[in-house]
């Protein structure tokens, strides 16, 4: 079986956003570092899933509705500083702009970009998600968000988490329809920041792309997410990804196929001092999907799940399937195997 690699290491992306130097010790005139074929998709129009708040100039991320100027792409050499600004290897910075604009989480409910902490969607209750849902984004016949996710909620932070995903077959119908596969790691109260490597179906929203890609990112530090390089993958690939803590307070998120050596691992660097106590062993989010036939067909597996608190691998971590919005296909079920394997079907 083939297996893809993904990787999340602590350290300290439409990229067409102002970028001022700043410098540290010596003025800076690099040049900001090249746009990428961006991991994201613009919202459509026609999008029967799209709540109404969602304005048409927005674009679709793994942690919801962002404003183009405010999701950054960041080069595997650079980090994320603890300020929100990119660290370059030569020691000089990238002073990005503020982010101007509100975001909205998958199911339409509005975050404003200068909150000192952001409750995602996926941080809310379900009791509580339903009235907001019910009150702020009806949901429609097939909810645009969160469908299916496993969660531990710990009594500390974890300091490495590491996992395998096994691309799962391409959707049966392929429209515009993007939809995500990942682990993450987040903190359960006072969200600063989520910690993804995401396998991403149609993730740039071109037709002319269908395919799956893995991609790291990091939300949402001063209303602003950020992501690293990406590779464009097979179904039945396996990706190894991880996330990790380094001495420097630097986390490293990571993906691999370790199916294809000929690819390149792509990292994301970020300096979080968060502390992430609430990780999610599987989830899958849809944008676009109104249809079962526009889901991959299941099982969709998450192996070798392995959590570390301290360094010392945690054997049993509390496991709970949430209730995610409620597709009514049969691939959107989250089944706990075991401590260490998960399976969406």
């Amino acid at each position: 079986m083939k297996r893809l690699i993904l990787t999340m290491v602590s350290l300290c992306p439409l990229a067409a956003l102002w970028l001022v130097p700043m410098p540290v010790g010596a003025a800076s005139t690099a040049a900001a570092p090249p746009t990428p074929l961006h991991p994201y998709a613009a919202v459509r129009a026609d999008d029967p899933t799209r709540p109404a708040a969602v304005p048409l100039d927005y674009v679709i991320t793994p942690t919801g509705y962002f404003h183009p100027s405010c999701v950054q792409f960041v080069e595997p050499s650079e980090e994320i500083d603890a300020d929100g600004s990119i660290l370059r290897a030569d020691g000089t910075r990238r002073l990005l702009t503020p982010c101007a604009y509100p975001r909205f989480t998958p199911a339409g409910v509005r975050i404003e970009a200068n909150r000192a902490s952001d409750a995602l969607d996926r941080t809310v209750p379900p009791a509580a998600r339903a009235t907001e849902s019910a009150t702020d984004a009806p949901l429609l016949t097939t909810y645009d968000g969160y469908l299916a996710y496993i969660t531990a909620l710990l009594k500390t932070g974890v300091n490495e988490m590491t996992g395998y995903l096994t691309v799962p077959p391409n959707p049966v119908k392929q429209t515009d329809q993007t939809v995500y596969l990942f682990p993450g790691l987040e903190r359960y109260q006072d969200v600063v920041s989520i910690l993804q490597p995401v396998l991403g179906w149609d993730a740039s929203g071109t037709s002319s792309d269908h395919s799956w890609t893995e991609t790291p990112w990091n939300c949402c530090r001063a209303g602003t997410t950020y992501y690293g390089p990406s590779i464009t993958v097979q179904s039945g690939d396996v990706i190894y990804g991880s996330m990790k803590l380094t001495a420097k307070g630097v986390w490293t998120i990571a993906g691999t196929d370790t199916s294809n050596s000929a690819l390149p691992t792509v990292t994301l660097k970020t300096k979080d001092s968060q502390v992430f106590d609430w990780v999610f062993g599987s989830a899958l989010e849809t944008y676009g999907v109104n249809e079962c036939s526009q889901l991959p067909a299941g099982p969709i597996n998450f192996d070798v799940i392995l959590v570390y608190v301290g360094g010392k691998e945690l054997t049993s971590p509390p496991w709970t399937v949430n209730s995610g919005g409620s597709a009514g296909c049969k691939d959107t079920s989250d089944t706990i195997v075991s401590p260490t394997e998960q399976t969406i079907d």
